[in-house]
């Protein structure tokens, strides 16, 4: 199975899914852009910050959220388990030039690596 078709299975996910959410924690840090650009796919921009000092920095957010009792929704919570799940989101725009997608034109929108690519999704 490649990275498209676990994608697609994943977004198709077979059994809808229960859980409560604990405690969570989202951490901006910046880095430069030369970094990051690197890691965004075809059509997409990294969103950049000018600073005063005339430094130019991109951001990236990264999530961490405890689920307790996660499990499949016909089961019941004691047969669920407990989880750390973390996240990161590149912060970027689709180009102006070439829209794309679902949200051409929108002005937040962020980069995910899924399975060693990367592909673009909409948080707008």
């Amino acid at each position: 199975m490649d990275s498209d078709e676990m994608l697609q299975a994943l977004r198709r996910h077979p059994l809808a899914m229960r859980t409560t959410f604990g405690h969570s924690l989202m951490l901006m840090y910046a880095f430069e852009p030369a970094l990051l650009r690197p890691m965004l796919p075809p059509g997409v921009e990294l969103d950049t910050y000018q600073a005063p000092d005339g430094g130019e920095y991109g951001f990236v957010a990264v999530g961490v959220v405890s689920a307790q009792h996660l499990r499949p929704t016909v089961l019941p919570a004691g047969w669920g388990g407990d989880f750390l799940l973390t996240g990161y989101r590149i912060v970027a725009r689709f180009s102006r030039t070439r829209p794309v997608g679902p949200c051409a034109g929108s002005t937040f929108c962020a980069a995910t690596r899924i399975g060693g690519r990367c592909r673009s999704a909409a948080t707008c």
